[in-house]
């Protein structure tokens, strides 16, 4: 079972399809939460709602992934997958897939910016480097829309 079928990731998915990044926040205690839950892990609330934050983050960690454990992912060898942290959501690590030219240029704290791409599932949603002015460090560019509608 893949986390886009799980229930709980549902508001996850359905915003990323409408091109925002949010995240479960409780209600009682402010905080922020990954993975979705129903209560909060931190003061046990059940009062969580769906928070958008602005698509832009720091790589905390990465892996370059060169052997496939799905045959769907067999052509896209080596892929880079980092662990993603958002100045906006404080306690928040997205595990996510980081596009880049070069696996070497990547560092720890290094700005990313989401981007959305049309389809279904986590193929929907990757992670790009950009400068510190939060521009996209490559030309291939497709800049999101973070507002709530």
């Amino acid at each position: 079972m893949t986390d886009e079928q799980i229930p709980e990731f549902a508001p996850f998915w359905r915003n990323v399809a409408a091109r925002r990044l949010c995240f479960p926040r409780c209600e009682a205690c402010g905080r922020f939460h990954w993975y979705p839950l129903t209560r909060c892990p931190h003061c046990f609330a059940a009062d969580i709602e769906w928070c958008a934050v602005e698509p832009r983050g720091t790589l905390y960690s990465w892996t370059v992934v060169r052997h496939a454990f799905a045959a769907t992912f067999v052509d896209r060898l080596p892929y880079v997958v980092g662990l993603i942290e958002f100045p906006d959501a404080p306690g928040i690590r997205l595990v996510s897939e980081v596009r880049t030219a070069s696996t070497d240029a990547l560092w720890v704290s290094m700005p990313v910016r989401a981007r959305f791409v049309d389809g279904s599932g986590a193929g929907e949603l990757h992670f790009v480097p950009t400068t510190p002015n939060g521009r996209e460090s490559h030309e291939d560019s497709d800049l999101c829309d973070s507002s709530i509608q």
